[in-house]
């Protein structure tokens, strides 16, 4: 039922199962709150968190970090507050999943500060930041424009033993490439092979981004194709990426030969896809390519 998106039933028939002497362990009220949180139905997590009674000592810690993720997700400075506070009460000690979502709300709010002071007392006092909370910290640095604090923290991670993957890499290598810092692109893919790490369609993608900008199409497209020798399919960002270079010069039968491709791979487009042709077909020097008008309105028809 959980599963189903059918929470609020499960929790009905796990009380009339009670009422026939059925006795629930944490594992089923977790499952239960778990798909109350994922359904963002909190009045009926609230509900079961607060009033319903539960085995043993109540909430365990998975229970907490369940709420807290949601209450974080949804940005709700009172919930957070209120679960933290009953943490403190009920002894519960955080573990890395409840500092990450913490660090993420900060993050996403702009608490820089509380974000670093956190990890901080989680590298002094514990528990030990991982991988996911080194990701974490590089996507809310980054997502504030803070390059330059996220390749010291980036460094700083690498410093005290926490191992970076390739979505670590793949985090900076964007922000990096937006901020227009081609020589720390460079130094993070050399740093990254010397970590023995896989690029994957992500990775493929920064550099496929950074070579558009650059104006060489046919070694994005060559990189795209070696791709799909590998056995990665290359996602909608590449191809956007590829179009938009092939748009800002003019190259618009490449642009629908491109749109064959896509079908090929599967790759389904997107807006963004759609209004780049929709935006090639208000050039007003398109009317000298009417068989090009006439494809590109065949595939917006097909959206």
């Amino acid at each position: 039922m959980c599963c189903s998106g059918s929470s609020k039933e499960a929790l009905s028939t796990m009380r009339s199962m009670m009422e026939k002497g059925f006795r629930p362990n944490n594992i089923s009220y977790n499952t239960i709150l778990k798909g109350l949180c994922k359904e963002k139905n909190f009045d009926g997590a609230l509900e079961l968190f607060d009033h319903v009674n539960w085995p043993t000592n109540g909430p365990d810690l998975i229970s907490f970090n369940t709420i807290l993720s949601a209450a974080c997700k949804l940005g709700d400075s009172s919930l957070i507050r209120r679960i933290l506070w009953r943490m403190e009460h009920e002894g519960i000690k955080f573990d890395v999943v409840s500092s990450t979502c913490l660090i993420q709300y900060y993050c996403t709010i702009g608490k820089i500060t509380e974000c670093l002071e956190l990890v901080e007392s989680m590298v002094i006092n514990g528990p030990q930041p991982s991988t996911i909370t080194f990701n974490t910290v590089l996507i809310g640095l980054c997502n504030n424009r803070l390059l330059e604090l996220a390749e010291k923290m980036f460094n700083y991670f690498k410093g005290i033993g926490v191992s970076p993957n390739t979505t670590t890499y793949n985090i900076l290598m964007r922000a990096s490439i937006q901020e227009g810092n081609d020589l720390l692109v460079y130094e993070l893919s050399r740093d990254m092979y010397r970590q023995k790490l896989k690029p994957d369609v992500g990775t493929h993608g920064c550099f496929i981004y950074s070579i558009c900008r650059e104006g060489k199409i046919l070694l994005a497209l060559h990189l795209r194709d070696q791709l799909r020798e590998n056995g990665i399919r290359p996602n909608i960002f590449i191809y956007n990426t590829i179009m938009k270079a092939m748009f800002m010069r003019g190259m618009f039968w490449e642009i629908i030969s491109l749109f064959k491709d896509m079908a090929m791979d599967g790759c389904e487009p997107n807006e963004g896809s759609f209004d780049m042709l929709r935006r090639a077909k208000t050039k007003g020097w398109m009317k000298s390519f009417p068989r090009a008008v006439q494809i590109i309105e065949f595939v917006m028809r097909g959206n």
